[in-house]
């Protein structure tokens, strides 16, 4: 890393350590060069622009038969070929050449998008990638493919979906591009939020794991948390460029809660997802099994297992209930609780609510 008085953008990108921070990063290299940047935070704009330049002029080769990458490089190899090999001039040129190949990639990459039917519209804010190279991932297969993002974050991305990002994230954010439908377990890094952006809308989160479903001929999208907190924009109250400060027009989602935008109407409503699962710990211990038990301490389990709020009458403090419900599906044991008590329950914005008649 570089330490000298002549520190600068030019000369960081032939250092090694910052070139495989790049160019090939893993969790442990990355966290080396996020608390090298916290103890010099004046160098960080020239570690940035450094970063771009490696970007902006780097691809890997294997993306291209080897047909393909001589017909493209041909050309721009002609007029290397006049030069010295060790001139100045000819180590310009080979930027020029993995530049060529880049361009001609993303250009095929679009006509069989295109020839395909699938072709996505650009989603993320104009420019993100302008500086950078695209790492993209498209699931051709019948089964799910798993990808690794340049910080440890894990996607499961379903057939027939398209996921995009830069080979190495910014210092302020973690930003991917989603077509069709994944599974996102992010890793938590306090100081870059991670946003994926879809059609339709934006998330945010710092670390958790949750589903994003949007197609774009489907008539719904959707999102839904497994575990931590997410908060989801419309995509236009999200100005390209934000740094991930926070947006009036937001939605949070909590564990087991999901919101589904209507294309056609073009409105959204939160809801909890059709099976929720259990999030805490403590599951493995609660016993759901009660004897003339405060039918609350039953809510407080099904709450802290689950992580939903459940909101009851104060008058229903009094019911006592026996019941064995371990095993069973959440809203199953609902239906249980509230039917021992004279209940019932009803789901709204996320959120359960009881009702029903004192008990004696």
């Amino acid at each position: 890393m570089q330490e000298d008085e002549n520190f600068s953008a030019d000369r960081l990108v032939w250092d090694d350590a910052f070139r495989e921070w790049v160019l090939a990063p893993t969790p442990e290299t990355d966290a080396r060069w996020q608390q090298w940047l916290r103890t010099h935070p004046d160098r960080r704009d020239e570690v940035e622009r450094a970063r771009k330049i490696l970007l902006s002029i780097t691809i890997t080769e294997d993306q291209l038969s080897d047909s393909d990458l001589e017909s493209i490089v041909q050309n721009t190899l002609v007029q290397a070929r006049k030069s010295d090999p060790g001139s100045p001039r000819h180590r310009r040129l080979l930027p020029v050449v993995r530049y060529a190949a880049a361009v001609a990639f993303l250009a095929g990459l679009g006509w069989w998008f295109l020839s395909s039917g699938s072709m996505p519209s650009p989603l993320l804010p104009a420019g993100l990638y302008s500086e950078t190279a695209v790492v993209t991932k498209y699931n051709r297969t019948g089964q799910p493919l798993e990808v690794s993002l340049p910080d440890g974050s894990l996607v499961v991305l379903q057939p027939s979906s398209f996921l995009r990002y830069a080979p190495a994230f910014g210092l302020a954010l973690r930003e991917v591009e989603l077509v069709g439908e994944a599974f996102f377990d992010v890793r938590r890094d306090t100081a870059r939020p991670f946003l994926v952006t879809t059609g339709d809308m934006v998330t945010k989160v710092l670390g958790t794991s949750f589903w994003v479903r949007s197609y774009p001929r489907a008539a719904e999208a959707s999102i839904a948390v497994k575990t931590g907190r997410v908060a989801v924009f419309r995509r236009e109250s999200y100005p390209a460029g934000n740094t991930g400060a926070e947006v009036s027009d937001s939605t949070i989602l909590t564990p087991n809660q999901q919101v589904v935008f209507s294309r056609n109407a073009g409105s959204w409503r939160k809801s909890l997802v059709d099976s929720p699962e259990p999030i805490a710990q403590s599951a493995q211990s609660t016993r759901f099994q009660y004897d003339e038990t405060p039918v609350s301490t039953a809510f407080r389990d099904l709450e802290a297992v689950y992580g939903i709020e459940i909101i009851f009458e104060e008058k229903l403090n009094r019911c006592h209930v026996t019941a064995a419900i371990n095993g069973l599906p959440m809203y199953e044991q609902l239906r249980v609780l509230c039917k021992a008590i004279g209940a019932r329950y009803t789901v709204s914005d996320g959120i359960i609510r009881i009702e029903g008649s004192a008990c004696n």
